[in-house]
């Protein structure tokens, strides 16, 4: 399995993110894979 890293993230977006996060009752891992997941197996427009 691949780690992907993202640099230079906002200080308000992260807290964003790790707020729904917990809000789901997940990891900010697990929550960011399922975003991640989510948008690679959307269908394009072409």
């Amino acid at each position: 399995m691949t780690a992907l890293t993202i640099r230079e993230v906002p200080d308000d977006v992260a807290t964003r993110v790790k707020a729904r996060a917990a809000e789901a009752g997940q990891s900010l891992q697990t929550s960011l894979l399922t975003l991640v997941t989510r948008e690679a197996t959307r269908p394009t427009l072409a």
